[in-house]
């Protein structure tokens, strides 16, 4: 009972589904999403991403002056945080371009070793892991 009484009460970050210590409050469309302030700070550090993780809008400029009070740290720039969020989408559409060149080889039959290669050095984990399964669909073992 102690537990259901604790989940309905607690609230909960969307985005580490962990209990919000340090409540941050923004007001979307009427609606309020309360984060925990560290762990958005970290998503904003982590992904480059400088829009609302949910309603993906851009943050207004006191709602990260208020973020950045809120963790007692600063944010890098928005221009150094939007280039490195184009760094990553660069390299998601390099991962994607390799793989679809792996997968018409598959179809052809012909295994490309240094498609392969190319595609482990610059996937991620969950990429990768994803990517292997597919390939093992057409028949290939990376």
């Amino acid at each position: 009972m102690e537990r259901i009484r604790f989940l309905l009460m607690e609230r909960l970050d969307p985005l580490s589904l962990r209990p919000v210590r340090k409540p941050f409050v923004l007001l979307r469309h009427g609606a309020q999403h309360v984060y925990d302030a560290d762990t958005l700070y970290e998503y904003i550090l982590a992904s480059g991403d400088v829009r609302d993780p949910i309603t993906r809008g851009d943050y207004a400029g006191h709602e990260l002056l208020r973020l950045q009070r809120q963790c007692g740290r600063p944010l890098p720039s928005r221009a150094l945080l939007v280039t490195c969020a184009e760094m990553e989408r660069e390299r998601r559409a390099v991962v994607f371009s390799i793989a679809d060149e792996i997968l018409e080889q598959a179809r052809a039959g012909i295994l490309a070793v240094d498609a392969l290669d190319d595609l482990r050095s610059i996937a991620e984990g969950a990429e990768w892991r994803a990517l292997r399964e597919l390939l093992a669909v057409h028949g290939m073992r990376p």
